[in-house]
């Protein structure tokens, strides 16, 4: 018995459609569809109408309550071959639903903001000889396009050099590190990640590159319930420090006897549970970090 609520021939042929055979992740766009090199009559695809939401239990990203929606185009995001098999991975822990309807509306507005443009980013007016009172060889005009996107380049890496000042690649490795090794790290490092996070949040500071402003939402989105569980679950520890940038550690009452509490196996265990859950909040945080930085290298050539 098939399970799988599949979506129909119609909600397929739209979807290629509406996304233009293009890929609708904003950090790929690659094209999907090309002339075949050994006939004329057939085209090369690598293109997939690929479910937000599985279409069987147990696939990614299922929902038990979206019956309804499953088999329509709502449900439904084009993608390439490659980024269709990137979303499931994990079961599709890495991609949830809300990223990837994201990323169906972001594309679509990209392709309704080019439908029917041009590419003269390298127009250029040439004349040979000129006269008439100015006489050159070459006379050269930027397109307004072009002047356009250097000052959208520029902006946006403003807007990166500002936020290195809050954080930058060796602090968050720093970071990481630290926290994934025994649960331990510096008050100043947690201080850092809430700065970044609000740094991001404020309107102008907002990226003009679609690709980079998707990634450093993705990053911020995942910061607040890191921060969240190390507010609630660290404490100082040696508790006599003095220092202002002093150590923090997960539950240390639960590792060690103190004057104020004996320790017990049951809270060791219970500490192993907390460090488990520590470390899949990070490595979360620090996936979408390097995600954002990836998209800077790859937008911005820095």
């Amino acid at each position: 018995m098939n399970n799988r609520d599949n979506f129909p021939p119609e909600v397929v042929k739209i979807s290629k459609l509406q996304a233009a055979f293009i890929c609708s992740r904003p950090t790929c766009r690659r094209f999907t569809i090309a002339p075949s090199l050994s006939d004329d009559m057939l085209v090369q695809y690598n293109g997939k109408v690929a479910h937000i939401a599985a279409a069987a239990p147990g696939g990614p990203r299922y929902d038990q309550n979206g019956a309804t929606e499953r088999a329509r185009i709502s449900n439904a995001i084009f993608l390439c071959s490659n980024c269709a098999d990137l979303i499931d991975k994990n079961n599709g822990k890495d991609y949830s639903v809300e990223t990837l309807k994201n990323w169906k509306e972001t594309h679509r507005r990209w392709v309704l903001d080019n439908l029917n443009k041009a590419d003269s980013s390298d127009t250029t007016i040439t004349s040979h000889n000129q006269s008439g009172g100015i006489t050159a060889n070459t006379v050269n005009i930027n397109t307004v396009s072009q002047i356009k996107v250097d000052e959208n380049r520029k902006h946006d890496i403003d807007i990166f050099l500002k936020s290195t000042k809050v954080l930058n690649e060796d602090q968050m490795h720093n970071f990481y590190s630290n926290l994934n090794g025994d649960g331990a790290c510096l008050i100043e490092e947690v201080n850092r990640i809430d700065n970044i996070c609000q740094f991001f949040k404020k309107t102008g500071n907002s990226f003009i590159n679609p690709q980079i402003n998707e990634a450093k939402l993705n990053f911020v989105k995942d910061i607040g319930p890191l921060t969240n569980f190390i507010h609630l679950n660290f404490d100082k520890w040696p508790y006599n420090q003095q220092a202002r940038n002093f150590n923090i550690q997960l539950k240390p009452d639960y590792l060690r006897d103190t004057m104020y509490k004996q320790m017990k196996i049951e809270d060791r265990q219970k500490w192993d549970v907390l460090f488990d859950e520590l470390k899949t909040l990070l490595s979360v945080v620090f996936d979408g970090y390097n995600n954002f930085r990836k998209s800077i290298k790859h937008e911005l050539y820095l």
